[in-house]
């Protein structure tokens, strides 16, 4: 089966850098999408399996919004499974989510009703997505849910425009293309859901500005995605780059006209 290497986190050390950003990023933005995915069926569940629950951090938030619920999460990272700092009540296991024998297993044995899967299906091949999908779709009975969550950085805003910001998500996207991803998947998780078979689809979207999350939080959460498309060895241009973007931001921070707005998808069916 064809596989991505998108986000394969094996170097401890760089794992352990994108386990902060994780717990930082679920935080800061979790208030924002209560009202998202409230829309797109999240009431008062009985069992959460988060598909690519990376280090946790969205089932601890989840855990103190709704005490009463059973956790679950899988994730084929092992070095952020290893960082995992949950309620005692969650249950995680490693194996490849998109290997369909393994995650029907999981689904069998804990009947979940509420199924999440977030910004993961933007890491996974075509294939990988498919197996997700028809793993869930056959396993789950139909009280079900299925939540995807993605982005799409085609429809990343910045007002007024800058090339070097646009040239940023370019090379972002290039690169997670590379490793088998796909950056603009947001927009089709709802074409990816009726293709295979779900129904009773419910769809939001929000939009992650400057204005509901301030300058300060929304560098914090969003700069280091795209900053991660520079090769480790930027060329002289990509530091120009660099540069430009910086300066850009510090204008923004003293212009209240400047925005800067990042999309994501919230789409269920059962």
């Amino acid at each position: 089966m064809e596989q991505s290497r998108s986000y394969l986190l094996e170097d401890r050390e760089k794992a352990k850098e994108e386990s902060l950003r994780l717990k930082a990023q679920a935080r800061m933005l979790f208030e924002l999408e209560l009202s998202a995915l409230k829309k797109v069926g999240l009431d008062l569940p009985k069992c959460i399996l988060d598909i690519g629950c990376g280090n946790g951090s969205y089932l601890e938030l989840l855990a103190l919004q709704f005490p009463n619920c059973q956790l679950v999460g899988v994730d084929r990272n092992t070095t952020l499974l290893e960082d995992l700092e949950l309620v005692s009540k969650a249950k995680t296991k490693v194996l490849d989510i998109t290997h369909s024998e393994s995650l029907a297993s999981v689904i069998q044995e804990f009947r979940p009703d509420t199924l999440i899967s977030r910004y993961v299906l933007q890491h996974l091949s075509a294939t990988g997505m498919s197996q997700i999908l028809k793993s869930v779709k056959e396993n789950c009975d139909n009280s079900g849910r299925l939540i995807l969550i993605d982005t799409n950085d085609l429809e990343i805003r910045f007002d007024p425009p800058c090339n070097a910001l646009s040239a940023f998500i370019a090379l972002k996207g290039k690169k997670q293309s590379e490793l088998g991803g796909n950056r603009a998947i947001g927009s089709k998780l709802k074409s990816l859901l009726q293709g295979n078979g779900f129904r009773d689809i419910r769809e939001a979207k929000l939009e992650f500005t400057n204005c509901n999350l301030g300058w300060d939080t929304w560098m914090a959460v969003f700069w280091p995605v795209l900053q991660s498309g520079l090769p480790e060895a930027p060329t002289n241009e990509q530091k120009e780059l660099l540069r430009l973007a910086l300066s850009w931001f510090e204008c923004a921070k003293k212009d209240n006209a400047y925005l800067a707005s990042w999309p994501v998808y919230y789409v269920s069916g059962k």
